[in-house]
């Protein structure tokens, strides 16, 4: 046993948990192979070469970023930070993360077809709730960027899109009430940590290049198309089983970007995780998170109910 191997406790991982630590050790061997063995080689009349070695580091740092992303998503998922090291540590070693525990975690079992079912949910539930607290953080006082009105109504499209794909996946799969629980439903102390762990790290520019890049028409149209896959499947799914509408995740969102966050983690020190769940918004700290006018078009096919404007406070009916 190497030195490298760190002692983690047993504990059982859903399938969708485990593959998420599955990808992070991907990007861990991706990111050390590029740095490794595919640096640019020099030849003579390249002169200062400028563009080839800015590839090799740009492609460098979008590995970084997507593996840093999906570490704060694994660790928001309840994955504990050993094994999201592990990972990590694995990749850069080529060794699989479960490989260097000292006991195994046991695995829960998807069945083959459930597994790409649970795992799109929550890969387009993690952008919901992304995107949800990127539009609540623009509305902030400190931030000036206002999109173009064609811009802001994709993006509420982007978000609509999405809404309908998980519910339609979810109502493929069958979620059970512990999956719809983990999966589609943050509570408020888990939103603090969502805040806590990305917007409140962003710079203004950071802000605005992630909302711009989820106003992409593309996301629209994949969204779409994968729903399609599914039609007529969501009508099986009970209204309040469906993930929380939109401009509902925007509200959640904005509640908790109020809290003041250096006095969550004091609370959170002395008194213990669970209290996130109580404190109260600081008053006047951001402005409201104001409504959009619509939500656009809605994708063809269509058949849950429409999301409510922004501004409201209430799950679909």
């Amino acid at each position: 046993m190497s030195e490298n191997q760190l002692d983690a406790a047993p504990v059982e991982l859903a399938g969708w948990k485990a593959r998420l630590l599955d990808r992070i050790e991907e990007l861990s061997a991706r990111h050390a192979r590029v740095l490794g063995t595919e640096y640019p080689g020099y030849r003579e009349g390249d002169g200062r070469g400028a563009a080839a070695i800015e590839g090799w580091r740009g492609r460098l740092r979008d590995l970084e970023d997507s593996r840093t992303e999906l570490d704060i998503r694994t660790e928001l998922a309840g994955v504990d930070l050993e094994l999201i090291e592990l990972a990590r540590v694995g990749g850069e070693q080529g060794e699989h993360w479960r490989h260097l525990m000292h006991r195994p975690a046991p695995l829960g079992e998807d069945d083959h077809g459930r597994a790409p079912l649970l795992d799109a949910i929550a890969e387009s539930m993690w952008t919901l709730e992304h995107m949800a607290a990127i539009e609540a953080a623009r509305h902030a006082s400190a931030r000036d960027f206002v999109p173009a009105p064609a811009a802001q109504q994709q993006f509420e499209r982007n978000m609509t899109s999405l809404w309908v794909r998980v519910n339609t996946v979810a109502a493929v799969a069958q979620l059970t009430e512990i999956e719809q629980a983990e999966m589609l439903h943050r509570d408020p102390g888990n939103w603090i940590r969502l805040l806590a762990r990305t917007v409140h790290r962003y710079t203004a520019t950071g802000i605005e290049v992630r909302w711009r890049a989820y106003a992409w028409p593309g996301i629209e149209w994949d969204a779409d198309r994968r729903s399609a896959e599914h039609v007529g499947a969501v009508r099986f799914l009970e209204p309040g089983s469906r993930a929380p509408a939109p401009d509902v995740l925007i509200s959640r969102a904005a509640q908790a970007l109020q809290v003041d966050i250096d006095e969550a983690r004091v609370e959170a020190f002395i008194y213990g995780e669970d209290v996130l769940d109580h404190l109260a918004p600081s008053a006047g700290r951001f402005s409201d998170c104001a409504g959009a006018g619509s939500w656009g078009s809605e994708p063809a096919g269509e058949s849950l109910a429409r999301p409510p404007e922004f501004g409201t406070a209430t799950d679909p009916a």
